[in-house]
């Protein structure tokens, strides 16, 4: 029976009580009662929210920039979104929380870029959303997202070439043109530590000891048939023209790759728009960014005195001329004075003349063009 009706019943009872007997009767014929209905309607909220987020699966190590974001809906009323994070390396956790204030709120967006102090070694996250009754985490109750510092790009590219991207971004990259590779050749990109153990100091025309970023380039050793271009992204997040982290201007990049023994320079071309340092290459290797002084004749001059082309042992079987550019230009001579080779943008002369046969063992003398410069130098054929 409804709880209101029941009490004016037990009222009106008590009033006939009071009255003397002979009033009974008439006051039972005057009192009116009238009905009352009442109900308490309790909402019951069986319907949790749902994260809309796409997980993060690696940090950039030039970069070093985490944003975690997504949204948040609900059926009835979303209350707040909360985000932790840590450094795997520590027991505590900090928060962000997005709150609102709004009634019956479906969508909330959030959006959290991570300090970088936080982004030393693994980054890990977990995210929490709350409406009145319900809560919903990410990636699940006592789990947090694990995002490893480093990306690495895997594709397979055969005859008819490709491009491989590290971030797909527009970020690191190498494009190989057509004819480049003998056959199908498993590719990989790894961004490595500025200061891996692989690879040594920096020394003139570099001014700095550590490249400002450093990726692996593999298989090892492989050489193309045809330059390939390669971009290396570094980091100008607040595009103020300099490195983040350091003092040296983006005019001053320049691409390197490690020999096994030493950095040399490539020629390149430093987009500031994408903060991206472009150049050819030849072969595989670690490449590098690094911030240079003034270019002299000898960055531009093969390391290799002699060289043994014809042993293919994958030592000294090339002249490198890690700085010609697409439209310079190398001819070598032999002793006699006679063109025996013309490289047109080519950065490697493999001891072949111009009709692809080995050159006979002795001196031969080089001579660079640029449209500023004219170097020689000497290179020594032993077979």
């Amino acid at each position: 029976m409804n709880k209101k009706l029941l009490a004016i019943m037990v009222y009106g009872a008590t009033a006939l009580a009071l009255l003397s007997i002979g009033d009974r009767a008439d006051a039972a014929m005057s009192l009116r009662i009238s009905t009352i209905t009442a109900s308490v309607t309790l909402t019951y909220d069986a319907i949790a929210p749902e994260i809309a987020h796409t997980p993060l699966k690696t940090i950039s190590l030039v970069k070093k920039l985490a944003v975690i974001e997504g949204a948040v809906t609900d059926n009835y009323d979303i209350r707040s979104v909360d985000i932790f994070y840590r450094n795997s390396n520590d027991q505590s956790w900090s928060t962000s929380t997005v709150t609102t204030s709004s009634v019956q709120l479906k969508e909330l967006p959030f959006s959290l870029t991570v300090p970088q102090e936080f982004i030393r070694s693994t980054l890990e996250y977990k995210i929490k959303a709350r409406d009145r009754q319900n809560l919903t985490e990410f990636p699940g109750e006592g789990a947090w997202q694990q995002v490893p510092l480093g990306d690495v790009a895997r594709k397979a590219i055969g005859l008819g070439g490709g491009i491989i991207e590290l971030d797909g971004n527009g970020g690191t990259s190498l494009d190989i043109p057509k004819g480049a590779l003998n056959g199908t050749v498993n590719i990989t990109i790894s961004e490595v530590e500025c200061g891996d153990p692989g690879v040594g100091k920096g020394a003139p025309p570099a001014v700095s000891r550590r490249p400002l970023a450093l990726y692996r380039f593999e298989p090892s050793h492989l050489v193309f048939n045809k330059l390939a271009t390669m971009k290396l992204l570094y980091a100008d997040l607040d595009n103020d023209g300099k490195v983040d982290g350091t003092p040296y201007n983006e005019e001053t990049l320049k691409v390197m790759w490690w020999d096994g023994f030493a950095w040399r320079m490539l020629e390149t071309t430093v987009d500031k728009d994408n903060n991206i340092a472009a150049s050819s290459i030849i072969h595989f290797s670690y490449y590098a960014i690094f911030p240079a002084g003034i270019i002299t004749d000898d960055d531009y001059r093969p390391k290799e005195r002699i060289i043994t082309p014809v042993s293919k042992d994958t030592f000294n079987d090339y002249a490198n001329f890690p700085m010609v550019g697409q439209n310079d230009i190398v001819n070598i001579y032999d002793v006699n004075g006679k063109r025996v080779r013309q490289l047109k943008g080519e950065k490697l002369w493999d001891g072949k003349d111009d009709n692809g046969t080995f050159v006979e063992s002795g001196m031969y003398i080089y001579q660079i063009k640029t449209p500023d410069r004219l170097i020689s130098g000497v290179i020594t054929i032993a077979k």
